[in-house]
């Protein structure tokens, strides 16, 4: 089943069709965006496949209407109307493959489209010649090749005027951009497209290394994935920014997740509100999450009682530990005299102060703190902290410590306090 729209691209591939005695019928959507030219285009598809002799089928839509319902630009959801409708004829009439007639410098034009909207490594292989049920037999040929091709068969063909306008993003490449790259080197539709093989091939290799990656850092349980963060190698970021791009992570927000590998207690989320990620001392967990907001206010009293506290979802364990030696502490734990307590970890508030570990006088803004430990922004807000029964802020969890908890005599009692994400 051929996409026809009326242009040069599928009426040459109409044409390759009918002489090598393929079995095809053609297609045509009328969007309704082009008044009397939408019509003439719907006018001509029908005699053409009179002409030529070949079942077309013709569909009507409003996409104005559809456009304004779905809130998304006019070339997504007519993309979205018309494969959609392709989809349906296929099932229903028996046909195997839809053909559209994309060639060489449309290729061109998806692979600098991409780059320039910055689609990733998956952008770079432009046009596929086929992908599912879906072929594009012309991607051997030129725009100028087909136009040539079709003037040598005395071939008629419907142009549309807002191909010319340069209001769209294709058109502006298609127009401006495209011309400088031709002078630079008129080769330059054949010298992308060996490049974007070349891409392909590598995009292949990325997503099998990808399989490895998750056989070897990922455990998956029902409701969340747990990864090993620290153990994964400055060479496998990149893994890890395809692990989690399809649950809406981007690569600056994977950068700083890798960056801060080392730090426990941080919260990052997608960019749509559903995944978030929270980093434990030594793994990130990924999971689903159903409302994030209401959960800032929240706050958690922590008695010495040696037992476990549930604070959203990180798990707080205190134990009683005799202490002889700074020797026998552990970073990965926070030690607090029992004359603290109750404590209370909360998200972090504006206006909270902290004496750093290490600080001889004065106070820090939390918020100073936690910028110039080059956390973004965005993330500050979601940082826990413990704070003492007396209001003060004796640790800001996986940044910094209060000087307030440094022991200075031993041997000593202290209350030695883990936090696990549950």
């Amino acid at each position: 089943m051929l996409a026809f729209s009326g242009g040069v691209d599928s009426v040459v591939l109409a044409l390759f069709f009918k002489l090598n005695k393929i079995d095809f019928a053609l297609a045509h959507m009328n969007f309704q965006l082009r008044g009397e030219d939408s019509l003439h285009d719907e006018l001509f598809a029908r005699d053409f496949a009179e002409k030529i002799g070949v079942p077309i089928f013709v569909k009507k839509v409003d996409t104005t209407k559809k456009v304004e319902e779905d809130q998304q630009s006019v070339q997504m959801v007519a993309r979205r109307l018309r494969y959609d409708w392709f989809q349906e004829i296929l099932k229903g009439n028996n046909y195997d493959f839809i053909a559209t007639a994309h060639h060489k410098s449309d290729h061109l034009e998806t692979i600098l489209f991409n780059l320039t909207k910055g689609t990733g490594i998956e952008g770079l292989h432009g046009i596929l010649p086929k992908r599912g049920n879906i072929i594009r037999p012309l991607l051997f040929l030129s725009k100028d090749e087909i136009i040539q091709i079709a003037q040598d068969s005395q071939l008629e063909w419907r142009e549309d005027k807002s191909n010319q306008s340069t209001k769209y993003a294709r058109n502006k490449l298609r127009h401006l951009v495209i011309p400088i790259l031709k002078e630079i080197n008129p080769s330059v539709e054949k010298t992308i497209q060996l490049s974007s093989e070349l891409f392909y091939k590598v995009e292949q290799n990325l997503f099998y290394q990808l399989e490895i990656f998750k056989n070897k850092y990922v455990k998956e349980s029902e409701e969340e994935m747990s990864i090993a963060l620290r153990e994964i190698q400055s060479i496998d970021e990149i893994l890890l920014f395809y692990f989690l791009k399809p649950y809406q992570f981007d690569y600056k927000t994977v950068q700083d997740l890798y960056q801060n590998k080392d730090k426990s207690s941080l919260v990052y989320y997608s960019a749509n509100k559903v995944m978030a990620l929270y980093t434990t001392q030594n793994d990130a967990i990924l999971k689903e999450i159903s409302d994030r907001t209401s959960d800032f206010s929240l706050a958690t009293n922590i008695t010495s009682e040696e037992k476990e506290f549930f604070h959203k979802h990180n798990k707080v364990i205190v134990v009683e530990k005799q202490i002889h030696s700074v020797d026998e502490m552990s970073f990965d734990h926070i030690y607090i005299p029992e004359s603290l307590f109750p404590l209370t970890i909360r998200n972090v508030n504006k206006g909270d102060r902290i004496k750093p570990f290490g600080m001889k006088k004065g106070s820090k803004k939390v918020f100073d703190l936690l910028q110039d430990e080059k956390i973004p922004q965005y993330l500050r807000s979601e940082i826990l902290v413990l704070e003492s029964k007396d209001g003060e802020i004796l640790s800001v969890l996986g940044i910094r410590n209060s000087e307030s908890l440094r022991i200075r005599n031993f041997p000593c009692k202290l209350m030695m306090i883990s936090i696990e994400k549950h």
